[in-house]
């Protein structure tokens, strides 16, 4: 059975800027890949499936929700759709957005990572032999460094908030860290794609390593880096933690 990478975003750039290479190499390695936007139907919804297109990504879910007022929907809701979608696709790994209480987390971010973090534990509460519950769940976000150079001409005035999201770096939680140089070109395509006008090609080297931190489980040994997002599943699957050598090649 091919492996299922789920990835749960706010806004049509979220998926390609944080995770575009892992989702890249996912599919061209046979995984079967998703994303979801909750704001993804709104003003540019032909550029987040145009985005997917160019990272391989088959399957795209849009909602509807409003940019900027995801903050304001009730909690039961957003996690509702969620852990309706998670049953449904059946993802062995999700991969969601790395957010901060305060002001400098971006309200619809929090919003996202709260929902799917309770989908995620929801599902796995209730899950049953027939519905096997997803067995990782990771934050993705940017390094300070990475968010200096990319942020100021990838998001001002394009998304709702950037000043707080620029401010936001997961540097010291950071459990993965993924080498996608090899899927590159698929992530500046999509990238494109979701910031028309943006030139971002010099940016590269900024663009090729995506930092994750894992949320669950636990990461087995402390210290050790991992270099892929699915590597050592079918281990987990059968209830065997893959040894520390076994984490997975980058990218």
């Amino acid at each position: 059975m091919p492996l299922r990478l789920l990835g749960v975003f706010a806004h049509a750039i979220d998926g390609p800027l944080l995770s575009g290479g892992v989702l890249a190499g996912c599919a061209a390695e046979g995984a079967e890949t998703m994303v979801l936007y909750a704001a993804g139907a709104g003003a540019e919804p032909g550029a987040a499936r145009e985005a997917a297109r160019a990272l391989q990504v088959p399957r795209v879910v849009l909602l509807d929700y409003e940019a900027g007022r995801l903050d304001g929907l009730a909690p039961s809701t957003l996690t509702g759709v969620l852990r309706d979608v998670y049953r449904s696709f059946q993802p062995h790994v999700v991969v969601t957005l790395a957010s901060e209480e305060g002001p400098a987390g971006d309200p619809d971010h929090l919003a996202v990572h709260r929902a799917a973090s309770a989908a995620f534990h929801q599902v796995r509460r209730s899950s049953s032999g027939r519905r096997p519950a997803p067995l990782r769940l990771y934050y993705a976000g940017l390094v300070r460094r990475q968010a200096e150079h990319l942020l100021p001409r990838a998001l001002a005035g394009r998304v709702p908030c950037p000043g707080p999201w620029s401010r936001q770096s997961i540097d010291a939680r950071v459990t993965a860290v993924v080498d996608v140089r090899r899927h590159l070109e698929a992530k500046l395509r999509a990238l494109a794609t979701a910031l028309p006008g943006a030139d971002m090609q010099d940016l590269g080297p900024w663009l090729g390593y995506e930092s994750f931190a894992r949320a669950f489980p636990e990461p087995w040994v402390s210290g050790v880096v991992e270099r892929a997002l699915l590597a050592g599943i079918h281990d987990e699957q059968a209830g065997t933690p893959p040894a520390p050598g076994a984490l997975g090649r980058a990218g």
